[in-house]
């Protein structure tokens, strides 16, 4: 065999192991692609494992936010995740995929499931379905936390208050440690339950008596409903109420007047108590007041009975009073005497001597 052959035959096996070691590398190192779209990714980063039941097999390689549209109500994150090659015939349609925590830091990391082998094969660079989570974990470990902060502050004012007790002497601490006033209270109490058992207080016949009760709700609606109508009424601009607590101009005027009334009232009190008057020694004297009010009494007690005299008794007065008969027939002799010439000239005679000797009379008194 001449040395050219043997060269080609040489580089024809080399080309020949060349391209299965490509092959076979290729098909054990090549990472193959998928997307998911989660709505938080708390924790995850970039290459953060990623797991199939369990078992390694890629990193996350991207986490990006997906873009804003105006159909989205909200913005989920894309993450890709880049896995072996030799797994993909394992990520089917119905995988799923789901963030856990591992370790005691709580680092993240993606776990992938397949639960129906039957649904086709995935293709690559498409989206693996996120699992739908009824239970926010983050959630109940925050609320969690909050009830251990809330059970110890519990605990925190529990002892402060057992010290308290402890320490003090208030009432509660003397319920606690005399019993009789611990019984007196209880028999006070047992009392005001029995009254109100009894009907014996306002209480107990509200509580008992359907009457009183029905009878009492009406007249607090009432008084509700009077209280509303005044509310109203003070919401409204055309009463005086609404002018006092709404116009200036009037509520000054009024209070102008208030303070002229009252100045007045005081400057008429001041020259009463001044003037030491009727009405100053009514008020302030008691002896003369008791002795006007005697007399006021008596004047009283006279005009009554002289009134009662005449209502009821027999005498001219009365038969004026209560006979119209006879108080007709004297009003005719007077209107007679009046129209009457000579009865009407005698006594506008005696009139006129009447009156020269009352003159008569006064100039006398003026000499003396």
């Amino acid at each position: 065999m001449s040395k050219e052959i043997r060269v080609g035959l040489f580089f024809a096996i080399s080309l020949v192991i060349l391209a299965t070691t490509v092959f076979y590398v290729g098909n054990f190192q090549e990472n193959v692609k998928y997307q998911i779209r989660f709505f938080r990714v708390d924790g995850l980063e970039a290459n953060s494992p990623v797991h199939f039941n369990g078992v390694p097999i890629g990193r996350v390689s991207k986490i990006v936010l997906e873009e804003q549209t105006e159909t989205n109500i909200n913005v989920s994150v894309i993450v890709t995740i880049a896995v072996h090659r030799s797994v993909r015939t394992h990520i089917r349609t119905s995988t799923l995929a789901d963030i856990k925590s591992k370790g005691v830091l709580g680092d993240k990391y993606i776990l992938m499931a397949t639960p129906d082998y039957q649904a086709p094969q995935l293709a690559e660079g498409a989206f693996i379905k996120a699992v739908v989570k009824t239970l926010n974990v983050d959630k109940l470990l925050r609320q969690g936390t909050d009830l251990v902060s809330d059970v110890t502050d519990m605990t925190e004012n529990l002892k402060l208050l057992l010290s308290q007790l402890a320490k003090n002497d208030g009432v509660l601490q003397r319920l606690i440690r005399d019993p009789e006033l611990a019984a007196s209270l209880a028999d006070g109490l047992k009392r005001i339950l029995d009254e109100i058992e009894n009907k014996e207080s306002i209480a107990g016949v509200l509580l008992n008596d359907p009457v009183a009760g029905a009878s009492f709700r009406k007249e607090l609606g009432d008084a509700m409903k009077g209280l509303a109508t005044l509310a109203e009424d003070l919401q409204r601009n055309d009463n005086a109420m609404a002018l006092l607590t709404r116009d200036p101009e009037f509520s000054a005027e009024i209070r102008e007047r208030a303070t002229t009334l009252l100045k007045d009232m005081q400057e008429f009190v001041t020259a009463t108590t001044q003037s030491q008057g009727l009405l100053y020694r009514l008020t302030q004297d008691k002896e003369y007041g008791d002795r006007v009010a005697a007399d006021i009494e008596k004047i009283t007690h006279h005009l009554a009975s002289i009134l009662e005299k005449v209502d009821e008794g027999d005498g001219t007065a009365s038969l004026i009073v209560n006979d119209p008969a006879l108080y007709q027939g004297i009003y005719q002799v007077v209107y007679g005497l009046e129209h009457s010439g000579l009865s009407k000239w005698y006594i506008q005679r005696k009139r006129k001597k009447g009156d020269s000797l009352l003159q008569d009379e006064n100039e006398e008194g003026d000499v003396e």
